[in-house]
């Protein structure tokens, strides 16, 4: 008697495109998980490096391997690896992150025990793109909370730690084409109507904050589908039909949008010492607005001698962190009074 291949509890979904960097750490994590009855969907979106040798090279059959002769985007890929999955759960993985071995086995568990939960992320720890930790990525981790936040416009879920059901993906036609680089997030507001979305407190994933996709482009894109998806689900609320995307940036500000969004930018920036590239975003908020002080001061700062101290304590210590982004004005002159001492004493 022959026996019938186990039907995987768990599809893997991945969409890379010249991900060759970092491909193998995730296919690394990935199939050595401690829970094994899993499928491994990786969509190849047409890349142009060593990414499709690579996946070749990776002997485990649980890997279904999808190439593309072009690049057709994020969210073409991740659909079509949700088209082909046989697994109850659909799990996300990014070809830069690193899933640790318990991640699977962890959110199985708890899903298979909270009936209602639709979508589960995890607890991360930040990493820069040479693998050194940066931070701990706190999570939020109540349904009543994630929904408020969820409902206020902002995403407390990391995407690629998500496994989701099946079911429900399906159900709502899976991601959205006009929310590039928030697909997630319009996702989530979709799914709020079909049950509770959490997040472990366990860390279980590696989120490697990777500059080369900071920039300025893919900024805006993020801000534009980010306050679109937030519009739409408003609409949905109300009973009112959904606008379309080009419709809604012209009707409403942008700008005061986009400098939001370049703030907390320049942020990260500060936050993985790349001071250059924080500066060009800091000149783009005051292209957008030329009475913002705050961005002035610190554009001022991360030009002048102090400019390594500043980076070095942003980094060190997380109060000059929540000084640099909420300080008024008073206080940041307070500051750079102090950091003058504080030059003149070292020499």
């Amino acid at each position: 008697m022959i026996n019938e291949p186990q039907t995987p509890r768990i599809s893997v979904v991945m969409s890379v495109y010249n991900g060759a960097k970092y491909l193998h750490y995730a296919l690394h994590s990935i199939v050595n998980q401690t829970y094994k009855n899993f499928e491994f969907i990786i969509i190849d979106d047409g890349s142009t490096d060593e990414t499709w040798n690579i996946l070749n090279k990776c002997c485990d059959d649980r890997l279904k391997l999808i190439r593309r002769n072009k690049n057709e985007g994020l969210v073409s890929g991740l659909n079509r690896g949700i088209e082909e999955a046989r697994g109850e759960y659909i799990a996300r993985m990014d070809a830069d992150d690193i899933a640790l071995p318990k991640r699977f086995e962890t959110q199985v568990n708890f899903l298979d025990h909270n009936d209602k939960v639709v979508a589960l992320g995890t607890r991360a720890i930040r990493i820069n793109d040479k693998g050194r930790i940066i931070n701990d990525i706190v999570s939020i981790n109540d349904p009543k909370r994630v929904r408020l936040y969820l409902e206020r416009g902002f995403n407390p879920m990391i995407h690629s730690s998500i496994m989701m059901r099946k079911k429900i993906v399906r159900e709502l036609g899976g991601y959205r084409d006009a929310f590039k680089h928030a697909e997630d997030y319009d996702l989530w507001l979709r799914m709020l109507g079909l049950g509770d979305i959490c997040n472990l407190r366990d860390r279980l994933m590696l989120y490697r904050s990777n500059i080369s996709g900071i920039r300025l482009n893919n900024i805006i894109d993020s801000c534009h589908s980010h306050a679109y998806a937030f519009d739409c689900f408003q609409r949905r609320v109300r009973n009112e039909k959904e606008i379309n995307r080009e419709d809604f940036v012209a009707s409403c500000d942008v700008k005061g949008l986009e400098v939001y969004w370049l703030w907390n930018a320049v942020r990260e920036m500060l936050l993985l010492s790349e001071v250059s590239k924080a500066i060009e975003l800091l000149k783009e908020i005051i292209a957008r607005d030329k009475n913002h002080i705050k961005a002035k001061i610190i554009l001022f700062l991360l030009r002048s001698p102090a400019e390594r101290w500043i980076s070095v304590c942003y980094n060190g210590y997380g109060h000059l962190r929540g000084w640099l982004s909420n300080l008024p004005f008073a206080s940041l002159l307070s500051m750079l009074k102090n950091i003058k001492v504080f030059l003149t004493n070292k020499r």
